[in-house]
């Protein structure tokens, strides 16, 4: 069993924001607390501040398949998938 770990995150923290991948950290109401500028620029957003905002207001275009798959993790299910591609409607696409 993996311990539980606590720790704030106060504001866009260097180590996430400049990370060289792809990363959002959420708080457990789906809102976000931190992200890179890789995520920023993978899902074309500006760089405003995105923070305490809910995931699904800054990214409305989500599929709902993946909004369930966060909520079951919250709710302390495991699950596993290779990732699924989803096109945007402006034909864009990202791996989720």
């Amino acid at each position: 069993m993996v311990p539980s770990t606590t720790f704030k995150i106060i504001g866009n923290e260097p180590f996430i924001k400049y990370s060289p991948v792809v990363l959002a950290a959420l708080d457990k109401q789906l809102c976000l607390l931190s992200y890179s500028d890789l995520w920023l620029q993978n899902h074309n957003l500006d760089m405003g501040d995105h923070a305490g905002k809910f995931l699904f207001d800054v990214l409305p275009d989500l599929p709902a398949a993946f909004k369930d798959i966060l909520s079951e993790a919250l709710d302390g299910k495991s699950s596993m998938h290779n990732g699924k591609k989803f096109t945007r409607p402006n034909g864009s696409s990202v791996w989720y």
